[in-house]
């Protein structure tokens, strides 16, 4: 990690990128952000232009897979936080008195199949117990 002290030599920077490149995507992406987080913004700058310029292409390739990965992964948690809000939004739309630990049981859920079962049986329940058992 000697590139957070010495990152304005371009010879240390190219040792600091030749050992991220010859990583594991999981581990090279781990080390690239301790060396950016860890070196002060001059070190920074430099480290950052050399890698979108010298090094654009394995460190763009690597930035697209995460920026990926993350994309999809907010997908789903938006996907799974709409779910509960139109659990919600049935159960008030019904007037139903949810009790904490449904409440508990709606806000712990991540499964989004078991969401969105739970706001289709919420239209036709007669009671909160009709949905989610007697919690």
């Amino acid at each position: 990690m000697s590139v957070a002290y010495h990152g304005d030599n371009e010879r240390v920077i190219d040792a600091f990128a030749a050992g991220i490149l010859s990583l594991g995507p999981d581990q090279a992406q781990k080390y690239y952000e301790y060396g950016i987080r860890l070196s002060p913004d001059v070190v920074r700058d430099a480290l950052e232009h050399l890698m979108a310029t010298k090094y654009n292409e394995p460190f763009s390739k690597l930035g697209q897979r995460y920026y990926g990965q993350g994309r999809e992964e907010g997908r789903e948690e938006g996907l799974i936080a709409g779910e509960r809000g139109a659990v919600y939004m049935v159960l008030k739309a019904r007037r139903f008195e949810v009790s904490d630990q449904q409440r508990e049981l709606i806000d712990s859920c991540d499964d989004l199949a078991t969401l969105k079962a739970w706001a289709e049986a919420a239209i036709t329940a007669v009671t909160p117990d009709d949905i989610f058992g007697h919690s």
